[in-house]
């Protein structure tokens, strides 16, 4: 699931040219809908039970905006310094994180969902058998089509949270963009990971080894996931 929304997400964005060039946001927020449709095609066709977090950004140079999209617990954050030196971060996602997120707990129990441990309970199956720790994702065709959960909803969704910021206004002298899923964010902090882009970056270093240098000092900090980084300079 996670290489086919690689795949084909720039694909999809593109076909729509003027949606994307005039209404980004809503651009982006039918690209996670068409992705999660596509897929779930493929995924019924040949019995593909895999799904995926996301995290989608977007650089409107000409508005001086990024827009930003996500599903899951895969997250964004905006590093700035400013023209003084001092450096900040804004996450930029929300963790759609059953353990984190009460607003998700409340969304998966209106629908009829279960909540189950802090995790989203298969409809149908024991949760103790079948649960998922994030509450929005593309594909889970188990969790989503009626053959496998009997007609009865789960709560997962493919429904992105999106948000725009400025990004490369006045007084600010550098800025970032840190993709990390969360094999980076279950053992380095925002702030951890933050100052240490800006510590390289001040160093020379490029965003492909600092992305690199994040995913090591994850997995040395005790990260037993799978890790996917990248670092955006804009």
């Amino acid at each position: 699931a996670a290489e086919f929304c690689g795949e084909h997400l720039c694909g999809i964005l593109a076909a729509d040219r003027n949606t994307l060039r005039t209404e980004p946001v809503e651009a982006l927020r039918c690209a996670f809908g068409r992705l999660e449709d596509e897929w779930l095609a493929l995924a019924r066709a040949e019995e593909l039970m895999d799904g995926t977090t996301a995290a989608v950004a977007l650089l409107d140079r000409a508005r001086g905006r990024c827009i930003v999209g996500n599903v899951g617990d895969s997250e964004v954050v905006l590093g700035t310094r400013d023209a003084g030196g001092t450096t900040s971060f804004q996450a930029l996602t929300e963790v759609h994180h059953l353990k984190r997120s009460e607003c998700e707990a409340t969304r998966i129990s209106q629908v009829g969902g279960r909540v189950w441990r802090g995790r989203l309970g298969h409809p149908k199956i024991n949760p103790q058998v079948l649960s998922l720790s994030v509450s929005r994702a593309i594909g889970d065709l188990f969790f989503k089509d009626e053959r496998y959960t009997d007609g009865q909803a789960s709560g997962l969704t493919a429904e992105p949270y999106i948000t725009a910021v400025e990004v490369c206004g006045k007084g600010i002298a550098e800025q970032f963009l840190l993709i990390g899923c969360d094999g980076l964010w279950d053992t380095v902090t925002y702030r951890e990971a933050s100052d240490f882009v800006f510590e390289q970056l001040a160093e020379g270093e490029d965003p492909q080894a600092i992305s690199e240098s994040l995913v090591r000092r994850a997995r040395d900090a005790g990260s037993s996931d799978n890790i996917t980084v990248m670092v955006v300079v804009m």
